[in-house]
């Protein structure tokens, strides 16, 4: 295996050019954790990985808990299965208070009395908005300066928790419950036997990897990580490429027949975002063409060949979507044929007929 193979094997044991038949639920439970930060460029980061799949479909998985939405690796959303929360928030242990949510008014004191607020305000109420958890703080008398802010890092520390999690939209509010209510009842693994199941689901999916991707993704101490590493050895493949150290499946997932070579991914695709280092897929003088240096949001990408050319993004008119291409360098016709296709596949998704539009860097 040479370096420039990297790409197509992420490609395939991601699901992106191995597509699974059977569901976004499948999807979910084989990558392990896909990052949810922008909830509806996730939907479509699960939703190319399936063949003929909807938005709706996705959505309605969601709506069922069969697949859950909560803070967990990075303290950043994403999309786990049910029956792996509570394992995986288990390893992490409760992070300091931020020193600009010190700045804030956030206090020890304070963070342990609206940790309490909530979980008690839930066992009135079976769904919570943000803006109803926020008055309900409020009303409990923390409303330090920018309570806000504090308010929103005091809910999103009761995920981390495992007090609540996220359970769909109510407006244009996320809403919350108890996660005791959302997910089934299960056993923890104990640490050691978690940090292996952690590192096998990393590795199998997302390899070929790193151990500083895996602590990356993870959010572990590097410790823990090599310990989840060295506890599944036996069952990847090692390959040393420029000094370093990758693992991988064994047996990788082969593309399937129809796969496309072009593939436009969504906003903080697991592609792009769960590698430390990201050089095997894009080229150090595009790396910041793909971050919004403002808001550090990556944008979506699209791919050709394994590699970073371009960014998209979309804008809805009346009933149809308009997809803006902002690609790096001039195209191929092979390239344009399979925007035109990864677009139409994208409209498919969204149930909504696709314009595209090209626009220069």
């Amino acid at each position: 295996m040479d370096f420039q193979d990297i790409p197509n094997a992420r490609l395939a044991n991601q699901h992106i050019s191995s597509v699974i038949s059977s569901g976004p639920v499948e999807v979910v439970r084989s990558l392990g954790a896909l990052q949810a930060q922008a909830y509806k460029d996730a939907l479509w980061a699960v939703g190319l990985r399936c063949k003929d799949t909807t938005q709706s479909e996705v959505e309605d998985a969601i709506a069922k808990k069969r697949i859950i939405r909560t803070w967990s690796m990075r303290g950043t959303w994403h999309f786990v299965p049910p029956l792996e929360v509570k394992w995986m928030l288990s390893l992490y242990p409760d992070e300091p208070i931020p020193s600009y949510q010190r700045r804030n008014g956030l206090t020890d004191q304070i963070l342990e009395r609206g940790l309490d607020t909530i979980h008690h305000a839930f066992e009135d109420n079976g769904q919570l908005t943000y803006r109803e958890i926020g008055n309900i703080l409020s009303k409990s008398g923390i409303t330090e300066l920018r309570k806000t802010e504090v308010q929103r890092h005091i809910t999103r520390r009761a995920g981390r928790r495992g007090i609540i999690c996220f359970s769909g939209y109510v407006g244009n509010q996320p809403a919350f419950r108890l996660l005791e209510k959302m997910v089934p009842k299960t056993d923890l693994h104990g640490r050691e036997n978690s940090l292996a199941k952690f590192a096998r689901i990393y590795f199998e999916s997302h390899g070929p990897a790193t151990l500083k991707d895996f602590v990356w993704w993870s959010g572990l101490r590097t410790s823990d990580a090599r310990a989840g590493i060295d506890a599944i050895k036996s069952n990847l493949k090692e390959v040393t490429l420029s000094d370093r150290t990758y693992w991988m499946p064994k047996r990788a997932n082969p593309p399937s027949r129809d796969a496309s070579t072009v593939y436009l991914l969504p906003a903080f695709d697991e592609y792009i975002i769960s590698y430390n280092d990201r050089s095997a897929v894009l080229e150090p003088k595009d790396a910041k063409k793909i971050i919004n240096g403002s808001t550090l949001l990556f944008l979506p990408t699209v791919i050709s060949d394994g590699k970073v050319v371009g960014t998209w993004k979309k804008s809805k008119d009346k009933n149809k979507v308009m997809v803006t291409l902002t690609p790096f360098r001039k195209l191929t016709k092979e390239q344009m044929t399979g925007i035109k296709e990864s677009a139409n596949r994208y409209g498919d998704f969204l149930e909504s007929e696709v314009t595209l539009r090209f626009m220069m860097h």
